[in-house]
């Protein structure tokens, strides 16, 4: 390493990648919060937030005008739901105190006004999730999933919990026959139910249907009509105005917009950018209503948030222009929203953001990742166009420390990332995973491969059918125009992938030499086992991501193989990181085991680290840390560089 004087103008020069940081693992992945649901309620703001530091404990949030955060659970209770596995939608706000979901158990909860904590339901065998608030018939409906051994998947309904019974006899079925429900929203006044339903093959943003009914005063359902999606387009967050005009979200075009109904469907208002979201967890939301006359629109264009108000009587559309760089969660609060953003220079955080435009409050930081202006690495977008195929998408950040720069003519070595989607895209703003490297002389270019969210619904469904295919070439064609372009250093190219992200990962390296090596989070390598053992919400998706038909039992099994990435495992020849949680449902750990068997019988270079105790993506403190330490370790080795 060659030292120099330093001072404010002279940095010291060492080789890409080699950098020292003061931001360690335990900052970057242990300390950061990872916030849920996010609900405004009586003049408070209400929150989930998961902690690292307490083993993945989600804890249970509210901050009141003029006051200061209060946590509303005692431990060990936890709020998270695992309908559909991934969750969301674990509290909901009333008058009565907070319902939730208690993880241990799965049953519903209350935190009453008192302080006190007292159990609502008793159904072994039963999730609940997405809950609004009967007020006028003392119930929840909520979304329930019913768990019988008997059956190969679980049966999902929508569901009823009177809150003038308790234990065995609160619960009930209220509404069945589709494979999947979500969002019940219930008028003000008590009069109208509205929901969303779909059925296998078919994934949320496909094919959702927004249904609303009359309820009569005995809390049945009385017309039930749908009023959106299916037949080739899918609607998204239904939600009731205060006079009963119904508003939704439908891609009916090239991307979301906002709807709304009573008597008939009016619209779109035009807002500016996309608002329709991957219903990957409940209660995802792209718009608030402020009153009968405005909402804030939270859509992205082109992979970012923007945050914009739309005049609901003329259809006018204000842009906002804030800092914030993702907005997810976004809730009414005044003359403002209350959402998660993320920023350049901070990380995701709970936020009130005016609507006048004026600067944004922090309520409740992310924590974590505190480090100096001069180390922030700021990403740059980036459109691929130049590589004679479809426009690819992606963040280029460069490496970044204001104590160090590369050696003279030197390129940086680059982590290109992919998405744990593959329906989804990666957030803009400063994440501490990619500080974390950057800081150390790596350059990371997350890749927004086709089928990701954000583009627009030709961009999202351009990967139907070619799930393998195009996200690997994409990934090889960002590796490709990172050298080209100078931004790469030719052998020195690495890819990462979680989950779906990691099949992308494992084809890519099959596919092309261009990668030194390759980690795999959680990811998929045999399509045809993940079929046999995957859960209900995803057991269709497969089918359409790969172009095969689900009746034709031989044939998709014929494809399942020749996408699946062990089936081309004596092409990989570069090392290769798996990172795997010991208690997957989702990606079951033999997923990580067989592509590892195969690579290490070949001799080519494969560790495998198992998790215990983790599922689909890390939650525990020490598992994230050890996991970021392994893949730090990883790349330095291949570029031979002693930590």
């Amino acid at each position: 390493m060659k030292r120099g004087p330093t001072s404010e103008m002279q940095k010291i020069q060492a080789p890409f990648g080699a950098w020292t940081s003061a931001l360690d693992a335990g900052a970057a992945a242990a300390a950061s919060l990872r916030f849920g649901r996010v609900e405004t309620f009586g003049g408070a703001v209400y929150w989930a937030e998961g902690r690292p530091a307490e083993g993945g404990r989600v804890a249970l949030m509210r901050l009141k005008r003029g006051g200061e955060p209060e946590e509303l659970l005692p431990a060990p209770f936890s709020a998270r739901t695992r309908v559909h596995e991934y969750g969301g939608g674990e509290f909901y706000a009333t008058a009565l105190g907070v319902f939730f979901v208690n993880d241990a158990d799965q049953q519903v909860w209350l935190r009453e006004e008192s302080g006190g904590v007292c159990q609502i339901t008793d159904a072994p065998g039963w999730r609940f999730a997405d809950f609004a608030h009967d007020a006028r018939r003392d119930r929840l409906i909520c979304v329930g999933e019913i768990h019988n051994a008997c059956l190969a998947h679980p049966r999902n309904v929508l569901a009823e919990i009177d809150l003038c019974k308790s234990g065995a006899q609160a619960h009930s079925v209220f509404l069945d026959g589709a494979d999947f429900y979500a969002a019940p929203c219930v008028s003000e006044d008590g009069s109208h139910l509205a929901w969303l339903q779909w059925s296998l093959p078919a994934m949320p943003w496909d094919a959702a249907e927004v249904y609303m009914s009359t309820v009569d005063e005995g809390g049945a359902l009385e017309f039930p009509r749908r009023i959106a999606g299916g037949g080739g387009y899918a609607a998204f967050q239904p939600e009731w105005a205060p006079d009963n005009w119904l508003f939704f979200v439908a891609d009916k075009g090239e991307s979301g917009e906002l709807f709304r109904s009573k008597d008939g469907t009016t619209g779109p208002y035009h807002g500016g950018a996309d608002l329709m979201r991957p219903l990957w967890s409940f209660n995802q939301r792209s718009y608030a209503l402020l009153d009968g006359a405005r909402a804030a629109v939270a859509g992205v264009e082109n992979g970012g948030a923007r945050l914009g108000v739309l005049n609901l009587l003329d259809g006018e559309y204000n842009a906002l222009d804030t800092r914030l760089r993702s907005i997810e969660h976004i809730a009414a609060d005044g003359d403002a929203v209350v959402c998660i953003g993320a920023t350049d220079d901070a990380p995701a955080a709970l936020v009130r953001q005016p609507l006048d435009g004026g600067p944004h409050e922090i309520l409740r930081a992310g924590g974590g990742a505190a480090i100096g202006a001069g180390d922030i690495s700021v990403g740059e977008s980036v459109r691929l166009t130049d590589l004679e195929r479809e426009a690819v998408y992606g963040v280029y950040y460069p490496p970044c420390n204001a104590r160090f720069e590369g050696m003279r003519r030197a390129a940086p070595p680059v982590i290109i990332t992919c998405h744990g989607g593959p329906t989804g895209h990666s957030p803009r703003g400063f994440k501490a995973r990619t500080q974390f490297f950057t800081n150390r002389g790596f350059a990371v270019f997350d890749l927004d491969y086709s089928g990701s969210t954000g583009y627009g619904r030709d961009y999202r469904e351009r990967l139907n059918g070619h799930w393998g295919e195009r996200d690997a070439a994409d990934a090889e064609a960002a590796a490709r125009h990172l050298i080209a372009t100078g931004q790469a250093a030719r052998g020195k190219v690495f890819v990462y992938g979680s989950s779906a992200g990691g099949l992308t990962v494992l084809a890519a390296l099959a596919r092309t030499d261009v990668f030194a090596g390759g980690v795999s989070a959680y990811g998929i390598s045999d399509l045809e086992a993940l079929q046999r053992t995957t859960h209900k919400f995803e057991s269709g998706y497969i089918y359409g991501l790969i172009g095969a038909d689900p009746d034709e039992a031989q044939g998709a099994t014929a494809l399942m193989r020749e996408r699946s990435p062990i089936t081309h495992a004596d092409e990989i020849k570069t090392p290769v990181l798996l990172l795997q949680g010991a208690d997957d449902k989702v990606v079951p750990p033999q997923q990580s085991e067989l592509i590892a068997a195969s690579l290490k019988a070949r001799g080519v270079p494969c560790e495998l680290i198992l998790f215990e105790g983790e599922g689909h993506g890390f939650r525990r403190a020490e598992a994230m840390i050890a996991a970021l330490e392994a893949e730090l370790a990883f790349y330095r080795r291949i570029l031979s560089i002693r930590d």
